[in-house]
């Protein structure tokens, strides 16, 4: 072998390392279709029903489990995450609040793992949102509404597997209110009957 292959085939190897290493951080993102709140999900080879509320509005094919870590765990980072997966705008998602390893912004977490019953975990937040990342352990469960709620409980999963909850408000649509609208709606018909009577006095009467 030549002085300059041995080189060569380091870096080969090197690069071959890098590539394997890069590949085993990369996880799959698993779709959850339950909308009734409750599903099944396999987390570190053991199977768990869980229980998400509220659930009423929950919206269909927009919960996903994450089997590896989003890194960096930044809010910020998550935020571009999330908005991606969802096919947002860069910049569309508003942080209303987090809780990072028990250090909270905007909300608060409250857990319960009773010894005999079903561990909880309820994130509450000053705000309302529409979207919800959960880190669990190295994985992320994120929850999509139709509507905007303050409060999220996750019972099922041991709570000691949870450590950040990060709240967004998606882009929101704000509808006409009704007594605007007919007011807009009146402006453009008096308009209308302006312009005729002005036609009328300067042409004359439309002939029949």
């Amino acid at each position: 072998m030549s002085h300059t292959s041995i080189p060569r085939c380091l870096l080969l190897a090197t690069l071959a390392f890098t590539g394997l290493a890069r590949a085993a951080t990369v996880g799959t993102w698993y779709e959850i279709n339950e909308v009734d709140g409750n599903f099944s999900l396999t987390y570190k080879s053991k199977t768990y029903d869980l229980n998400v509320s509220p659930a009423t509005y929950l919206i269909d094919d927009q919960q996903w489990f994450y089997d590896a870590n989003l890194a960096p765990q930044s809010p910020s980072a998550i935020n571009t995450a999330v908005e991606q997966h969802y096919g947002l705008l860069s910049g569309s998602l508003q942080t209303v609040g987090y809780c990072d390893s028990g250090s909270c912004s905007g909300a608060a977490v409250t857990n319960v793992s009773p010894p005999n019953g079903t561990p909880t975990s309820t994130f509450t937040a000053d705000q309302a949102f529409d979207y919800l990342a959960v880190h669990l352990g190295k994985g992320e469960l994120v929850f999509n509404w139709s509507v905007a709620t303050d409060t999220f409980t996750l019972a099922g999963l041991p709570t000691a597997s949870i450590s950040n909850y990060r709240a967004f408000l998606g882009p929101q649509i704000l509808a006409t209110p009704l007594p605007a609208a007919a007011l807009l709606f009146a402006s453009g018909l008096g308009g209308l009957g302006v312009i005729g009577r002005r036609r009328n006095r300067v042409y004359g009467p439309t002939p029949v």
